[in-house]
């Protein structure tokens, strides 16, 4: 109810920046449930639209556990996929970042993030795993596995496959 709102907020000047005890602001929480009438009131009386909710915070050691969980596993598939995140302000566009994803034997994946897609994010969250890694052929899997004896590095056979039909357009039968 948006009346019930500005009421509130004409109690309560400060409403508009406080987090409560879940970690969102009214903001967040009014463009969640899309309550665009509440939003607009919200931003005219202040509401930080740059605000970041502080939930992740929370549930960093549930997804900490699950990715110990994960590189338990024997068998562990890892990928990378851009995103655009946060703005580079030299050149006035959207950085891209990179989640990296890990599926594990139990089908579970979780998600690391890292500004790139350099073999040191490989190394930090592969560090002490042992088994078998099944990713596509960027040459930061295939540099980690070489120095791991005690791994097994697979290829993806969808990214394989890609290279055969490639292939057959260049050398067609």
């Amino acid at each position: 109810d948006v009346e019930a709102l500005r009421a509130h907020l004409d109690r309560d000047r400060e409403a508009v920046r406080r987090y409560p005890v879940d970690g969102e602001t009214l903001l967040h929480r009014a463009a969640r449930f899309g309550r665009t009438e509440a939003c607009a009131l919200l931003l005219d009386r202040g509401a930080d639209p740059d605000a970041y909710s502080h939930n992740a915070e929370e549930l960093a050691p549930i997804h900490a556990a699950q990715l110990r969980h994960i590189l338990g596993s024997k068998p562990l598939a890892m990928d990378e996929t851009p995103i655009k995140a946060g703005r580079d302000k030299d050149k006035g566009r959207m950085k891209t970042g990179w989640y990296w994803p890990l599926y594990g034997e139990d089908d579970e994946v979780a998600f690391t993030f890292a500004q790139s897609r350099a073999r040191k994010q490989v190394d930090k969250v592969l560090a002490g795993f042992k088994g078998t890694l099944l990713s596509d052929g960027a040459a930061a899997y295939a540099s980690f596995a070489r120095e791991r004896p005690e791994l097994v590095h697979a290829q993806c056979w969808s990214h394989t496959r890609r290279m055969f039909v490639k292939a057959e357009t260049d050398e067609p039968t």
